[in-house]
């Protein structure tokens, strides 16, 4: 086993210390006290029982992780979802004009409410560090937490449609929307509040102007959405 400071992690990147990962426990320390873990393949399958269990990280370990990446220069999207690490490749303009489009058509709505649709910005829970494409918060620079968030799939369909689900929901988040880009379809997720779930989604695929009460504030506001302009 390993252990280096987070300046050492800092100056030879995170990518050196997955390399390192392969022949031994790597553990980062930051005033001698452990803060982050990299773990090789064969160790996380002993330590889990050579099964598909899960091996959670810290939210401290996580933060130490992804400033390593953040200094080696690695712009990718680094998040942890329910304990679970999940590295995402920066998007395309493809991805980012559908972002645009879903925001714009709520901007169009929410604006005369004082609220905005904006770019996602960092979501904390207790397991959880996230950062959605896009959200809807009030317009008033207070940290209001969203009512709605939004996510584009690309490489991470999975992820946006099963533990981004959950901690969204786990985080109180009143509705989520998805724009599978795969099934060609806006999926429209609400808070069910009794069990912090979103039940099934609303489907409204590329043939249909998806028509979508969303929570402003305490009132729900009608917001059109033409799905097929959205999908280009």
């Amino acid at each position: 086993m390993t252990t280096v400071s987070v300046t050492e992690a800092n100056s030879r990147g995170l990518s050196a210390l997955l390399r390192d990962s392969i022949e031994g426990d790597v553990i980062v320390e930051r005033h001698g006290r452990p803060v982050g873990a990299v773990i090789s393949t064969d160790r996380h399958a002993q330590l889990s029982g050579g099964t598909a269990g899960r091996m959670q990280i810290p939210v401290p370990a996580f933060d130490a992780l992804s400033e390593a990446a953040e200094k080696a220069g690695d712009h990718r999207r680094y998040e942890l979802i329910q304990g679970d690490l999940s590295v995402s490749p920066s998007p395309n303009r493809h991805h980012q004009r559908a972002v645009g489009c879903l925001s714009d058509a709520l901007q169009q709505v929410v604006r005369s409410y004082g609220w905005r649709a904006q770019p996602g910005s960092e979501l904390r829970g207790p397991e959880s560090v996230v950062c959605p494409d896009a959200m809807l918060v009030p317009d008033d620079g207070s940290d209001t937490p969203p009512t709605l968030v939004i996510e584009v799939t690309s490489t991470n369909r999975a992820t946006d449609l099963g533990p981004k689900r959950h901690a969204y929901a786990a985080m109180g988040i009143s509705m989520y929307w998805v724009l599978d880009r795969e099934r060609r379809a806006l999926l429209v997720f609400t808070l069910d509040e009794q069990t912090s779930t979103y039940p099934e989604s609303q489907v409204f695929d590329e043939h249909v102007v998806a028509v979508v009460s969303v929570p402003v504030g305490e009132q729900l506001v009608e917001v059109s959405v033409d799905v097929a302009d959205v999908l280009g």
